[in-house]
């Protein structure tokens, strides 16, 4: 009888410990509200004579989010995020001490049905003078980061033009640039 009561007890002890033990849930979708955190070349910035400027493996943030959200509402690009709403629709928005200002339609977002890739397709409005659809690849989402690759984002002259120490640097009219990306969420409120 003791010997039944020693095996009940660490049955019920087991069984309880099992439940603790249970991985967390995968996200459902990538819908939410996000601001660029990092961006890292994986192809050269070249002049029109084809001399690397910017190496692959340099940190290009800043441009990458200007080129992405150029069309943004924010005075300061800090507070530039994309919203991408559950209904499929893509906002550019501003958070931060600009989170009072209106977002602008830019055009729809969808995702794989695995979560491994992530479609922007941004309309004329923020692209002009056709918009431009912009797929991340190898999408991945840890917590509030979402990672993934993007093979080319078409960057203007104008853009390049404008770091400082590259003014007089002659860029092609537009050229790809592809780079491992980082999206973090954006706390509510925004």
């Amino acid at each position: 009888m003791l010997v039944l009561m020693v095996m009940a007890g660490l049955i019920t002890f087991t069984s309880c410990s099992d439940d603790d033990d249970e991985e967390p849930e995968e996200p459902t979708t990538l819908a939410g509200v996000y601001s660029m955190t990092e961006a890292i070349t994986t192809t050269d910035i070249v002049d029109v004579e084809d001399s690397v400027i910017i190496p692959t493996g340099s940190n290009v943030t800043a441009i990458m989010a200007g080129g992405i959200f150029g069309a943004s509402p924010c005075d300061n690009p800090v507070n530039s995020a994309v919203d991408m709403a559950e209904d499929g629709k893509l906002y550019f928005v501003c958070v931060g001490t600009e989170s009072d200002k209106n977002g602008v339609d830019a055009g729809s977002w969808s995702e794989s049905n695995d979560l491994t890739t992530l479609t922007l397709t941004l309309n004329s409005t923020v692209v002009p003078p056709t918009g431009f659809v912009l797929s991340i690849e190898n999408v991945t989402k840890t917590g509030a980061v979402i990672s993934g690759t993007i093979s080319g984002v078409p960057m203007p002259n104008d853009l390049l033009g404008a770091i400082p120490g590259l003014e007089d640097v002659d860029f092609p009219i537009i050229q790809l640039v592809g780079a491992e990306i980082e999206f973090t969420a954006v706390p509510e409120p925004f």
